[in-house]
């Protein structure tokens, strides 16, 4: 047997400590209506356009908890980038695929994951050259090359940047469906486009509120209904715990480096089932949200046990006096019994 892995080492940051809550002014300032408030949000950190994850939470209806979270990216990551088609199909002669991303929030993170949903090629601006002439849709098609669909997955290198990796599936989602049952599973392998890293936040150093507060960013927040100066509001820890729930969450896609090596492994995994799929830990992992921490035992606690100690003591103290008590009286009470019952037979 191997020796067991090691889990990764936790992201450190001195930013984790001194937790606070969020005072409802610091709410407020934090709060949009939507996702499509977060450009705006994000003028208040001098964003530039350029890639940015932000992780929105959005609270239940009193605002006393938080209901769900997600990872939400934003800006340019890149523009007319030239890939090597002969990774991802097999034309007869060199091929590029041009390839723009101009706005990160084609890609959906559900469910609070660092996985996002398959995304058609139909959505970003693309296109094929062969000897700097660009393919129209026929000649593509007689080359062997199809649409496709991309998948991006994230994870934090560190308390201010995350890492994007663009897996590329050289087909339509609805074949993968059809070919591939557990295609939507994380750990279903795909072909590497591409990776970049680029900041995560806003820093809590920076607005809306420049201060620590135990977490090395901020999050979005989108009431369940107006905010009150009387409440209720989340806690810290609340906002703090579905913020690493979201970043702890990371995880490596499996990587095959060509077409027929991508082909081979979706044939094993159609043979051998899920069992076959692999989790890849990432390289560094954000810590995990921290449990609830232990209350002091103060002298109420004690007092509460002495005195239902003292009443059970009480009770059995009770308890044996009655018995001494009635003994005698039931004692003397057999005694007349009897003696009636021999004066009564002797006459």
């Amino acid at each position: 047997m191997g020796r067991p892995k090691k889990d990764p080492p936790l992201i450190r940051s001195d930013l984790f400590s001194v937790p606070s809550d969020l005072s409802i002014d610091e709410l407020r300032a934090l709060s949009i209506s939507s996702n499509a408030d977060l450009p705006t949000f994000l003028t208040a950190v001098h964003w530039n356009g350029g890639a940015y994850a932000t992780f929105p939470l959005t609270l239940s209806p009193d605002n006393q908890r938080v209901l769900s979270g997600s990872c939400v990216l934003l800006g340019e990551l890149f523009s007319d980038k030239s890939f090597n088609c002969n990774l991802f199909w097999n034309p007869p002669q060199p091929t590029k695929l041009i390839l723009s991303i101009p706005d990160l929030s084609v890609f959906n993170f559900p469910d609070g994951k660092l996985v996002s949903n398959y995304l058609p090629s139909s959505a970003i601006p693309h296109s094929f050259s062969q000897s700097a002439s660009v393919l129209s849709q026929d000649q593509l098609t007689n080359k062997g090359v199809s649409p496709f669909t991309l998948r991006a997955f994230l994870h934090p290198i560190s308390d201010e940047f995350i890492k994007i990796i663009i897996l590329l599936y050289p087909c339509y989602e609805d074949t993968l469906l059809q070919l591939y049952p557990l295609y939507k599973d994380p750990r279903f392998p795909g072909l590497k486009l591409c990776s970049f890293d680029f900041p995560l936040g806003p820093p809590c150093n920076a607005s809306p509120i420049s201060r620590p507060w135990g977490f090395p960013i901020l999050p979005a927040i989108i009431p369940g209904s107006p905010l009150s100066d009387l409440g209720p509001f989340p806690s810290g820890t609340d906002l703090r715990s579905a913020l690493s729930a979201i970043l702890h969450s990371a995880a490596l896609p499996e990587v095959k480096q060509n077409l027929q090596s991508f082909n081979l492994r979706c044939q094993e995994i159609l043979a051998k089932g899920v069992n076959s799929l692999k989790f890849c830990p990432p390289p560094v992992l954000w810590p995990a949200a921290p449990g609830p921490a232990a209350q002091p035992i103060g002298w109420c606690f004690f007092l509460f046990v002495f005195l239902c100690l003292f009443s059970y003591f009480i009770t059995f103290c009770l308890f044996l006096i009655s018995i001494f008590l009635l003994f005698p009286a039931c004692f003397i009470l057999l005694l007349n019994k009897a003696t009636c019952f021999l004066l009564f037979n002797n006459s």
